[in-house]
This record gives C-alpha cells, sequence and structure tokens, in this order.
C-alpha cells in the first residue's frame, strides 16, 4: 500500500498534477453548470434582446452570486451572444 501511494504522488508530481485531482472523478461541463445554464436561459427567454452584462447585473439582483467569468463561459457556450447594433446613418 505504501508503495503504491509513493508511485501515485511522484506521478502527479510528474505531471504536475495534485493528488486530490488525481482520485476525484471528472464532473462533466454540463452537470456542473446546470444552474448557470438555468437561470440564464430564463432569463433570455424573458428578455431576448438583453445583452451579457443586463443579464448578468438581473441574476445578480436576484441573489446568484456567480462569477462573471464563469457566467460569459456559459454565455457563450450556449450562443447567446448578440450581434452588435451598428450605427444607422
Amino acid at each position: 500500500m505504501q508503495e503504491h501511494q509513493l508511485s501515485v504522488s511522484r506521478a502527479c508530481r510528474v505531471v504536475r498534477l495534485s493528488r486530490a485531482a488525481y482520485y476525484r472523478p471528472p464532473i462533466s461541463a454540463t452537470r456542473r453548470d446546470a444552474a448557470v445554464i438555468a437561470v440564464l436561459t430564463d432569463v433570455v427567454a424573458r428578455y431576448p434582446r438583453w445583452g451579457f452584462w443586463k443579464c448578468f447585473d438581473r441574476m445578480r439582483n436576484e441573489g446568484h452570486r456567480w462569477n462573471h467569468k464563469h457566467v460569459h463561459r456559459v454565455y457563450c457556450a450556449l450562443r447567446l451572444n448578440l450581434p452588435r447594433r451598428t450605427t444607422r446613418r
């Protein structure tokens, strides 16, 4: 048993991976971000012309404390980006 732990710690050190990450099973992105996806799609369904920052501020006002970088990554993954409006002449 001691030999196995030593080889795992050495292997993790070589590939620069923490031992906790070695033993913890990976969680899929859809399961990890399910709550963000649900709230974000709800806000976008109610206000389809709102951009990211307005949606993010609404989510913050509703009490969700997610980081803007996390929410933006999900927002872009769901392809909710709106095209930029051009100025009319």
